[in-house]
């Protein structure tokens, strides 16, 4: 029992990191989540801020109580002058046509350093420090995150790894890490990568891929100019993850555009229970958050984009997080479905619901007017 849930039973909750470890200040493991399961599940954040998001389990609080589930707490004095820099730096930018311009440089493709307003690099100052500091020390923390999975801390339980924007970075380095590793098939179970400053070429990938057993998903954001900008160092050389999709051959890595969910790079902590959904994490219901119309239009409108390509790598996806009274409304969007000849997706999708939420009859009784069941 003892090497199925790690030394002495104690798992990722007793591990502390006793001394420094390289460049590495802080690397220890906080619990989400109550009991002993069998899954196991590490959130990595990628920066802090202050108020309601200042701590490392803040982003997460939505997600499903299914299996146990950590978040990493790690060099937290270096992110929380990131989250600092980042927020002084976007206070600076009150132009929204500032900000809609910088939104089509990124997503024109060029971001080099000639493309940038001058008022923006001269601003870089405050922000370039800690950026730079936190990109290398998120690798660092990576790789001590592969030598704690490889020890088997966890015991020797599925593992499946998240995180956004530097902590999405942590998990490729680890990633990369193992797949050094003679018998690291298959180590790490699922993987969601959202708004991930690091290398989105082909080969890079396809390391990762010989490591994970399940899906790589990987979320992303073309319109998202903060990234392009913070990472527009490298961008010259190389294609970045967080925005664009992935051109992989293998069905198990999921791109998903997250464009009407994200706006910006700060919305990746800031709308991450809808995030959360859009990539098919099981969530907590959350009170109130279905009770009108519009938060239902911008859940099903995301699902729409991506729903087929999840279907055709089997992954369950849970469109179904509903109240009563909105069935008419669920209506509109099942149309949209079945026009797109979508149906058989559909009726897929319903046979999984029961895995994912307990509400899910609202969205079965709609099919059921539509004459689909």
């Amino acid at each position: 029992m003892a090497s199925l849930f790690g030394a002495a039973g104690a798992g990722l909750t007793g591990y502390k990191m006793n001394k420094c470890v390289g460049a590495i200040e802080e690397f220890e493991f906080l619990p989400l989540s109550s009991g002993k399961h069998l899954h196991l599940t590490i959130a990595v954040t990628g920066w802090l801020c202050s108020g309601k998001y200042s701590s490392f389990q803040a982003p997460w609080c939505s997600l499903g109580e299914c299996g146990e589930q950590y978040c990493l707490v790690w060099e937290s004095r270096f992110l929380r002058d990131l989250g600092s820099a980042m927020a002084s730096l976007l206070d600076g930018l009150v132009s929204m046509v500032a900000q809609e311009a910088l939104k089509y440089t990124v997503l024109s493709g060029i971001v080099t350093a000639l493309t940038w307003p001058a008022s923006l690099l001269a601003a870089a100052s405050v922000i370039d420090n800690p950026w730079c500091v936190c990109l290398s020390r998120s690798a660092e923390v990576g790789k001590h995150l592969a030598q704690v999975l490889r020890s088997r801390q966890q015991g020797k339980r599925p593992v499946s790894l998240i995180g956004f924007s530097l902590g999405a970075r942590v998990i490729y380095f680890c990633l990369q890490e193992l797949a050094n590793d003679q018998g690291s098939e298959g180590m790490v179970e699922d993987v969601v990568l959202l708004g991930a400053p690091v290398d989105g070429s082909e080969k890079a990938w396809e390391r990762m891929t010989r490591v994970v057993a399940g899906k790589i998903v990987n979320g992303y954001c073309r319109g998202d100019w903060l990234l392009g900008f913070l990472y527009r160092s490298s961008a010259a050389q190389l294609s970045v993850a967080g925005l664009q999709p992935i051109n992989v051959q293998d069905r198990r890595v999921i791109n998903v555009d997250l464009s009407s969910v994200v706006k910006g790079h700060l919305d990746y902590m800031r709308q991450m229970d809808t995030i959360l959904v859009a990539v098919g994490v099981p969530t907590k219901e959350v009170p109130g958050a279905w009770e009108n119309s519009e938060n239902v239009a911008v859940f099903f409108k995301t699902s729409v984009s991506f729903l087929p390509i999840l279907m055709g790598n089997t992954v369950s996806y849970n469109v179904c997080c509903m109240s009563s009274g909105i069935t008419e409304f669920a209506c509109e969007y099942v149309s949209i479905f079945i026009s797109c000849d979508h149906k058989d997706t559909i009726l897929n999708v319903t046979y999984c619901f029961h895995i994912f939420h307990y509400s899910h009859l609202h969205f079965i009784s709609a099919l059921k007017e539509l004459s689909i069941l």
